[in-house]
C-alpha cells in the first residue's frame, strides 16, 4: 500500500466514524482508492463529505482531514491536477461560514504546492478573493509585501500577473486600506504600457479610480514617484468625453499650482462632486504642492511670495511651511526677522527637460566654484 492509499483509507475511516451510515458515495470513494484513482476519490469526498468535515467540532481533526485532501491534490499531475484543484478551491470559497478554517486550509494547500509552481499562484489568487469575500483581508495583508518577489519566482504570463494585482487592489480597497490599494492599482495599470489601445480602453474605469485616488492623496502619489500623467492607461483619459476633466485635474495635481486648480474648480465644481472629490481637501493639498514647486525654484522665498502663491495671509505662511516639512516635501527653516523661508532641500514634483537644464546650470556653477577654490589654494601654495 503506497502513501496515497494509506492516507485515503485513513480519511475514509474518519468519515465512516462521523457519518455513521455508509452511503453509495462512500462505496464509490472506496472503489476509487482501490483502483488508485485519487482524483476521483478527492472529487467524491469533497462533493459528498466536504461540508460535513468542515463542520466537525474538533479543529485538529478538520485540519488533519483536509491536509490529506491537499496532499493528494498536490501529488496529482498534469491537467487532472488543475481540474481537481479548481474544484477544491471552488468548494472552499463557495460559502463564508467557517471562514477562518476555510482560509487556513487554503493556506495549507498553498504551502504544499511547489514554490515555483503555477498552482501556488492559483491558490494565492483564491485566498485573496476569498479573504475579500469573507472580510478577512487583514489576516493575509502581511503577505502582500512579498507579491513582487513571488511574481518573479512564479514567472507568470502578463494576464495572470494583472489578475493578481487587481485582485489585491480590490481586496485592500474593500478593507479601507486606501493607500496600499492605490499602490497595487497603479502597478496593475502600469502593466498596460505596451498594451494595445483596445486593451487600454477596457481599463478606463480602473484608470479613473486610480486618478481619483492620486488626487485624493497626491502627497503619497508624489513621494512614490508615480508619474501617472505619462502612463498610457491614464493618458487615454485626456480626450475621453467622460473622464477628460479628470485627466486635466490629474495634470494640475502633478505639476501645476493652486491658481490652476482654482480656475479648474470654478468651471468643474459639479464634476468634482460627481467624482466625490472634496474641494477643501484638494485646496489644502494643492497649497502644499504649490509651496513645493516654489521651493524648487529659489533658495530663499519671501513670506509675501508664499502668501501670494498659496492665496493665504502672511501670518499663515509659517504654519503651511511646517506642514510641508512634516509631509517631507521640503527641508527648510524660517527667518522670522527677514521674513523669508530658507530652503535646504526640496522634492522635485516633475523632472523633465526644464529640470535637466536647471540641474545643468547648478552643476556648472558648482564646477566653477570648485575651480575657483582650487585656483585659490594653488595661489596660496605658490606663495608659501
Amino acid at each position: 500500500m503506497d502513501d496515497s492509499q494509506r492516507l485515503s483509507y485513513d480519511l475514509l475511516s474518519f468519515i465512516q466514524k462521523i457519518d455513521g451510515d455508509t452511503k453509495d458515495s462512500f462505496t464509490s470513494c472506496t472503489a476509487c482508492v482501490e483502483q488508485g484513482n485519487f482524483v476521483e476519490f478527492v472529487s467524491g469526498v469533497v462533493k459528498s463529505y466536504g461540508e460535513l468535515l468542515l463542520k466537525h467540532d474538533t479543529k485538529e481533526d478538520v485540519e488533519g482531514c483536509f491536509n490529506i485532501i491537499c496532499t493528494l491534490i498536490v501529488s496529482t499531475e498534469g491537467d487532472k491536477q488543475s481540474a481537481i484543484l479548481d474544484q477544491f478551491l471552488s468548494f472552499l470559497s463557495g460559502q463564508t461560514d467557517a471562514a477562518h478554517i476555510r482560509l487556513k486550509i487554503m493556506g495549507q494547500l498553498y504551502n504544499l504546492c511547489p514554490e515555483c509552481s503555477l498552482q501556488r499562484y492559483a491558490v494565492f489568487l483564491s485566498i485573496v478573493k476569498f479573504a475579500q469575500q469573507s472580510k478577512l483581508v487583514a489576516v493575509i495583508q502581511g503577505y502582500f509585501k512579498s507579491v513582487d518577489e513571488w511574481l518573479k519566482v512564479w514567472n507568470l504570463p502578463e494576464d495572470k500577473q494583472r489578475a493578481l494585482l487587481l485582485a489585491i487592489a480590490q481586496a485592500l480597497d474593500s478593507d479601507d486600506e486606501v493607500d496600499e490599494s492605490q499602490a497595487f492599482l497603479i502597478k496593475y495599470l502600469a502593466s498596460f504600457e505596451n498594451a494595445s489601445d483596445a486593451e487600454c480602453a477596457a481599463q478606463k474605469a480602473h484608470a479613473a479610480k486610480g486618478a481619483v485616488g492620486a488626487i485624493r492623496a497626491p502627497i503619497t502619489s508624489f513621494t512614490r514617484k508615480s508619474n501617472l500623467v505619462e502612463m498610457k492607461a491614464f493618458k487615454q483619459l485626456e480626450k475621453d468625453s467622460k473622464y477628460g476633466p479628470l485627466y486635466q485635474l490629474l495634470v494640475i495635481f502633478s505639476k501645476e499650482t493652486l491658481s490652476s486648480y482654482m480656475g479648474f474648480y470654478a468651471k468643474h465644481s459639479k464634476f468634482m462632486g460627481e467624482m466625490k472629490l472634496d474641494h477643501t481637501e484638494c485646496q489644502t493639498n494643492m497649497r502644499l504642492l504649490s509651496l513645493c514647486s516654489l521651493a524648487a525654484e529659489v533658495a530663499e522665498i519671501p513670506y509675501k511670495d508664499v502668501s501670494a502663491a498659496l492665496q493665504i495671509e502672511v501670518s499663515e505662511v509659517e504654519q503651511w511651511v511646517v506642514q510641508a516639512i512634516t509631509a517631507s516635501l521640503v527641508k527648510a527653516r524660517m527667518d522670522q526677522q527677514r521674513q523669508v523661508v530658507i530652503v535646504n532641500q526640496c522634492v522635485q514634483r516633475v523632472f523633465g527637460q526644464e529640470q535637466w537644464a536647471q540641474l545643468d546650470q547648478k552643476l556648472s556653477a558648482w564646477n566653477q566654484n570648485i575651480g575657483n577654490i582650487l585656483d585659490a589654494i594653488a595661489a596660496q601654495t605658490t606663495h608659501m
